[in-house]
C-alpha cells in the first residue's frame, strides 16, 4: 500500500471526553488541555481513564460504520467518480455520526483492556464530545491526495482528492474488481473526521516502566505464549496461535513491550524535533543511555575529575536511570511535533528535586508541541507547575526574569493557565480542580499535609515536650501549637 502527499493531521476538532461506568468510576467528563494533570487517590479510575483516551487516540475505530458509504460505493462503482460535500454530509449525518462512535466506544474499550469477559464494559460509555460545527471546521481545514496500490505491480485501485478548506472530497475509482471499496471508503471518512493512523499519534509510558525495561524481552507476549505452551505435554496448535496472536497485557502494556523489543531497529531513527530535549534528560541523570545492536540498554556516568565514566546494564543503574529510560529514548527516536505523550506517574522514584525538574520540563514539552497527560500523586511536581503558572502571569517582568534567573528556570517553562488543566477523581465521579492566575488549588494534597503536620505537633507536644507527669489535654495541645506557629 502507497500513499503520497497526505496531510497528517494530530488535532481533533474537540477534546472533551465523557465517561460512564468505566471502571470504579460511574460518571464525569474532561477536556484535554496542553497539559493535562490527573490527581486523586489510589484506585480512583486515573488509569482507567488515561488507557482510555490513549485506545481512542490510537486506534483507527475499525467497527465504526458511518451512514451512506453504501450509497457513495454503489455510485462510484457505476460512475467511476463521486464527489462527496463533506459540510453536507455531516449536517445530515451528524447524529448518526455521533451515534456510531459512541456505538464503538464499548468495542475499543474490550480490545484496550484487553479482556474477553464482554460483562466489564457492558454498561461503559466513553463518548466523544464534539458539537457539528466544530467538526465540520475540522474536516474543511485538512487536505488529502492519496492514491491506493496494491500488489508488486503497484496497480493503482482509488485516488482520493481534497484540498485544504475546501469541503469536496473527490473519489476515483480505477479497479471496479477491488472488493473493499466500502469498507476503504468508510476508513477515510473515518481519518478525516477523528486523527490519521498511519502512525500512532499518542505514546504512553506505564508505572510500571521500571519492570519492563528490565524484563521486556521476557515479558513479551509471544515469547511467554511460545514457552508456556512449549512446557506441555500436550501440544494444541489452535489454542498456541489464539495466544501468540492475542497478548496477554492491556493495550498500553503490551504496545510498550513491543516498543522496547523493537529498540535495536528504532535506535537508528532520530527526532529532528526534540534532541535537544532528549538531551536535557541526560543532565538530570548525570550520564547518558546507549542501546547496542541486540537492543540492550546500558547507562554510562558522565566522568568526573580523576574518576573514570562507567558503563553499567541498565539494571545496575539506579531508579531514577531505570525510569526515565523511555521518555529519554521516545524524544531521542521517535516524538514529533503534535503527539500526545502520556505518563502514568512521571515522578516516579524521583527525588522531591527532580521532580521539580521534571515539571519544568514536561512544560517546556508541552510548548514545544507535545500535548502532556500525566496522573500523579506529587505535591512537589504540582507546586511546580502552579510556580510556572505564576511566573507566567506576572505582569512586571523584570521582577519576573530576576526571579527566574535565581531560580534557574528557563522562560520555555512557563505555563499560561488556560493551557492547563487538572481533574481529581474521588467518589467515583470527576471533578475540575479549581485554578487562577495563582495556580491549580490541589486541596487532595494540601488536606494530607495539614493532616501530617498536625499529627507530628500533637505527638511532639503530648510526648517530646511534655513531663510524662503532666499529659496535656487537647486544649493545652491547642494553645502550644498556637504559641509555636506565633
Amino acid at each position: 500500500m502507497k500513499t503520497a502527499n497526505v496531510n497528517s493531521s494530530k488535532v481533533l476538532p474537540s477534546w472533551a471526553f465523557e465517561f460512564k461506568n468505566i471502571g470504579c468510576l460511574k460518571s464525569g467528563s474532561l477536556i484535554v488541555k496542553p497539559i493535562t494533570i490527573l490527581c486523586g487517590k489510589n484506585n480512583t479510575g486515573k488509569t482507567w481513564v488515561m488507557y482510555s483516551i490513549y485506545g481512542f487516540l490510537n486506534t483507527s475505530q475499525p467497527n465504526v460504520r458511518l451512514p451512506k458509504t453504501a450509497e457513495i460505493t454503489k455510485e462510484l462503482k457505476v460512475q467511476g467518480t463521486y464527489e462527496l460535500k463533506l459540510d453536507d454530509w455531516i449536517e445530515e449525518n451528524y447524529l448518526s455520526i455521533k451515534k456510531d462512535f459512541d456505538k464503538d466506544s464499548q468495542k475499543m474499550l474490550e480490545e484496550v483492556f484487553n479482556t474477553n469477559d464482554t460483562t466489564i464494559f457492558s454498561k461503559s460509555q466513553f463518548s466523544w464530545v464534539v458539537e457539528k460545527e466544530s467538526l465540520i471546521r475540522h474536516v474543511k481545514s485538512k487536505s488529502m491526495h492519496f492514491t491506493l496500490t496494491l500488489g508488486t505491480s503497484k496497480k493503482e485501485i482509488i485516488n482520493i482528492e481534497k484540498d485544504s478548506d475546501e469541503s469536496v472530497l473527490k473519489l476515483t475509482l480505477l479497479d471496479v474488481e477491488f472488493p473493499q471499496v466500502e469498507r476503504f471508503i468508510n476508513h477515510t471518512l473515518v481519518q478525516l473526521l477523528q486523527l490519521e493512523h498511519d502512525r500512532s499519534p499518542a505514546f504512553l509510558i506505564p508505572a510500571e516502566r521500571n519492570g519492563l525495561h528490565l524484563f521486556f524481552n521476557e515479558l513479551s507476549s509471544r515469547r511467554t505464549a511460545l514457552l508456556h505452551h512449549a512446557s506441555k505435554e500436550s501440544f494444541d496448535l489452535n489454542s498456541l496461535l489464539k495466544d501468540v496472536l492475542k497478548s496477554k497485557y492491556s493495550a498500553p502494556i503490551a504496545n510498550y513491550i513491543d516498543w522496547l523489543n523493537e529498540l535495536k531497529t528504532k535506535r537508528k531513527e532520530k527526532s529532528a524535533d526534540f534532541h535537544s530535549a532528549a538531551e536535557e534528560i541526560k543532565k538530570i541523570i548525570s550520564g547518558k543511555y546507549t542501546v547496542d545492536n541486540e537492543g540492550q540498554i546500558y547507562f554510562s556516568t558522565y566522568k568526573k575529575g580523576k574518576e573514570e565514566s562507567k558503563k553499567l546494564e541498565l539494571h545496575l543503574s539506579s531508579s531514577t536511570v531505570k525510569s526515565l529510560f523511555g521518555l529519554w529514548f521516545y524524544l531521542e527516536h521517535q516524538a514529533e511535533v503534535g503527539d500526545i505523550l502520556m505518563i502514568d506517574e512521571p515522578e516516579l522514584n524521583l527525588h522531591p528535586a527532580n521532580q521539580r525538574i521534571i515539571a519544568r520540563f514536561l512544560a517546556k514539552l508541552s510548548n514545544s508541541g507535545l500535548r502532556i497527560i500525566v496522573s500523579t500523586h506529587s505535591d512537589y511536581f504540582l507546586k511546580e507547575i502552579n510556580s510556572l503558572i505564576m511566573l507566567s502571569s506576572a505582569k512586571n517582568t523584570i521582577k519576573r526574569d530576576a526571579v527566574m534567573k535565581k531560580q534557574g528556570i528557563d522562560a520555555g517553562a512557563l505555563v499560561d493557565e488556560n493551557n492547563v488543566a487538572a481533574y481529581l477523581f474521588e467518589q467515583n465521579t470527576i471533578a475540575e480542580m479549581e485554578k487562577s492566575i495563582e495556580g491549580i488549588n490541589a486541596l487532595t494534597f494540601d488536606r494530607v499535609i495539614d493532616s501530617i503536620n498536625e499529627d507530628n505537633d500533637e505527638i511532639y507536644f503530648s510526648l517530646i515536650n511534655s513531663p510524662d507527669d503532666e499529659a496535656p489535654t487537647s486544649d493545652d495541645v491547642k494553645t502550644s501549637l498556637v504559641e509555636k506557629n506565633n
